[in-house]
Formats: structure tokens, C-alpha cells, sequence
């Protein structure tokens, strides 16, 4: 009888197709673009409610707090405001006693009359400060170096008149200056003959270190060197 024939395993096929590898990759692909594409789809949405959730928050927010800013700015301003006061103001600045005429006091030479008697009690020098209003910057350069150490020693035995320019135009021009450059600076004698008149061309920035020599020398008497000599009155030359 013959002999039977050995048994043969068969040969294993791959476990997995080319095309269904394929498909498994294809598959996985669109399943990983499609979750990106959900993640960022989600985030934008999240950023949308969040962005309109903080606008609603702005809009109910309490009307109490837009007055901070104008509260800040007031302030910025303060140590102008007296320029444009309508009432005489007297304050003290360090050392230096600044009067400013206000737009409701009497005519100009029965005020200089006044303060030149106040001057004399107190045994200070009467300085007249001529000056625009908020958009003059060099009359603000001028106000706010007032604080400053060098203009205290220079101003200190000076009593300072600040007149806003418009107020007195009338009887500033009977003195016969031109009032279209500022700040400027007056002494007048007891009978209101003017003394002598600079004006802020005699120093170049408007910061006290410029400022102190020249108005300190002013105030005093003692001004002689000058840039503009021209514009400088005969002593006693004009009045009130």
C-alpha cells in the first residue's frame, strides 16, 4: 500500500490587505483633520462668547467710573486755572505771593493802585505778570517753573500781579507796548509811570533755570543786558 502523502499547512496570507490598509489610513487621516478642524471651530466660538460677554460688561459698567479721567486732567490743569479766574485770587507759591486779577475787578489803575499799597505795607517789589490764557505755552512754561528752587530765590521779595491780556487790552495799549508777544513783565512807579517792561524773549526755554537770572533781575531794578533793548520803555515814559 502506498505510502500516504505528508499533510501540508497552507501558507498564511497577509493579515491585512493593501487596500484595506489603505482604507484604515484614509480613514484615520479624515478622523485627525476633522477633530483639528472641530478643535479650532470650538475655540472660535468659545472667543465669540467671550468678546460678547465682555462688551455686554462694559456697556452696564457703573457711569461713575468715566470721571476719573476728566478728574485727572482737572487736575494736570489746577495750577493754570487761576489765569482765567473771573475773581481776584491770592495764593502763595513757596515763598512767592501770586495775585491774579480777575475779569470782574475794577478798572485797571485803581487795582494796580491797590496792589502797589498792599506791596509797599509788605515791603515787596510789585512784578506785573501779562499773560494769555490756556493756549499761551510760554505763559504756562512760566507758571509752572514757579515752584521750582531758582525761581523762589529769585522771586522772593517779589510780589507777583498776574493780568490775562484780553481782560485789560485797552489800557494795556495807552502804554504804548506791543501786547502780541508773552508773557510780559511790568514795575510800575507809585503814580503808575511804567518802570520798565521785558518780555519772555529775554530767555530762550521757558524752564526756570532760563527764567530766575532774568525775572530775579527784573524784579530788583538790575536788568541792564538785554536781547531786545528796543522794546524796553523810557523809564517813566508811559502811565496809567
Amino acid at each position: 500500500m502506498p505510502a500516504a502523502a505528508p499533510l501540508r499547512r497552507p501558507t498564511a496570507g497577509p493579515l491585512l490587505s493593501p487596500r484595506l490598509i489603505a482604507a484604515v489610513a484614509t480613514l484615520a487621516f479624515v478622523l485627525t483633520v476633522g477633530g483639528a478642524l472641530g478643535v479650532a471651530l470650538a475655540l472660535r466660538h468659545l472667543k465669540k462668547l467671550v468678546d460678547e460677554r465682555g462688551a455686554r460688561e462694559e456697556q452696564t459698567a457703573p457711569a461713575s467710573a468715566a470721571p476719573a479721567a476728566s478728574t485727572a486732567r482737572t487736575s494736570e490743569v489746577a495750577p493754570h486755572a487761576h489765569a482765567l479766574s473771573t475773581e481776584t485770587q491770592t495764593t502763595r507759591i513757596g515763598s512767592i505771593e501770586l495775585v491774579t486779577l480777575g475779569s470782574a475787578a475794577p478798572e485797571l489803575r485803581g487795582a494796580l493802585r491797590d496792589e502797589l499799597g498792599r506791596s509797599r505795607t509788605t515791603g515787596l517789589n510789585l512784578l506785573v505778570a501779562v499773560m494769555d490764557g490756556d493756549d499761551c505755552e510760554p505763559c504756562l512754561g512760566f507758571l509752572s517753573s514757579l515752584s521750582a528752587p531758582e525761581m523762589q530765590s529769585a522771586l522772593r521779595g517779589a510780589r507777583l500781579l498776574v493780568l490775562e491780556r484780553a481782560t485789560f487790552k485797552e489800557e494795556l495799549d495807552e502804554l504804548g507796548l506791543r501786547t502780541d508777544v508773552q508773557p510780559m513783565f511790568l514795575r510800575f512807579d507809585e503814580s503808575l509811570g511804567l518802570l520798565d517792561a521785558i518780555h519772555g524773549g529775554e530767555w530762550a526755554d521757558d524752564v526756570a533755570i532760563n527764567i530766575a537770572p532774568v525775572l530775579g533781575a527784573f524784579s530788583r531794578g538790575a536788568y541792564r543786558a538785554r536781547r531786545y533793548p528796543i522794546w524796553t520803555p523810557a523809564r517813566g515814559g508811559q502811565r496809567l
